[in-house]
């Protein structure tokens, strides 16, 4: 079983990894403003994006681990 398949991942996971590389931001109020989504839905996407170490801390002291796009593409085909 791999780790994606331990994490049950919203439909947007992949764009809100996308928006907290570029912008190095985590922050539930950032994505919930990018992808026009409500605020526990967006916590939850957090919550998903530090079970795939994506992220790492507590809200709102989490820190981006991946700092590329193409590091990100990289580990999101491993997980």
């Amino acid at each position: 079983m791999t780790k994606t398949e331990q994490i049950e991942v919203d439909d947007l996971f992949k764009d809100a990894a996308i928006i907290v590389v570029e912008t190095g931001e985590v922050r539930p109020a950032r994505l919930q403003m990018k992808l026009k989504i409500g605020y526990m839905r967006a916590s939850r996407i957090v919550e998903q994006l530090r079970a795939a170490e994506i992220v790492t801390g507590e809200q709102p002291y989490c820190v981006v681990q991946i700092k590329s796009l193409d590091d990100l593409e990289t580990h999101l085909q491993n997980l």
